[in-house]
């Protein structure tokens, strides 16, 4: 089931224009892929984290791979595709705190990432974008770190999420509860 997780047919098709740097690389014991610019090399810029679909227990880094290419090519920024631990074998909040981990990490080593310690752009299609969500919930109400700047979320697997901004950042009234229980 998981091998057949690997995007739409015709989602195979590169379609970013000019030459990228990419590279598998463990962050902080976490597998991912980090796509950059070639004509950037050496620049700091702005990174997205990449959070691809798959139901919590499928889908790849490589499913979203066109689609991480075109991004950092089209936005001429870096973007990193985090591989989560999936379902049932890892269960919630196994991925959350996965991809908070890269964003930690990040934070605390933008120098080597070459980025900015704040101001993190997250991306997620289906269960990535719940994903993505969740994180900036981590991010903002319970470790008020702070980093996210933005969401970008495609279709994501958010059922019965009402969002509230706030003037101390996006409360998510169904979970708020629940995730604090966990901490």
């Amino acid at each position: 089931m998981r091998d057949r997780m690997m995007g739409a047919p015709g989602s195979k098709k590169n379609i970013a224009q000019h030459p990228l740097q990419i590279e598998n690389l463990v962050i902080d014991g976490v597998a991912t892929r980090r796509y950059r610019p070639a004509a950037l090399a050496g620049q700091v810029l702005p990174t997205v984290l990449y959070f691809h679909g798959g139901a919590y227990y499928g889908g790849s880094v490589a499913g979203a791979e066109m689609l991480c290419r075109a991004l950092a090519d089209f936005a001429g920024c870096q973007v990193i595709s985090v591989d989560y631990p999936m379902a049932p074998e890892h269960p919630f909040p196994a991925a959350s705190l996965a991809y908070y981990r890269v964003l930690n990490y990040l934070h605390e080593y933008a120098d080597w990432y070459q980025t900015t310690p704040a101001g993190f752009v997250l991306a997620g299609d289906s269960a990535g974008g719940g994903l993505a969500l969740t994180t900036a919930y981590l991010d903002r109400v319970v470790f008020a770190t702070n980093w996210v700047e933005k969401l970008v979320l495609n279709y994501p697997d958010v059922p019965g999420a009402r969002i509230e901004d706030t003037s101390a950042g996006i409360e998510f009234k169904e979970f708020g509860e629940q995730m604090r229980a966990l901490f």
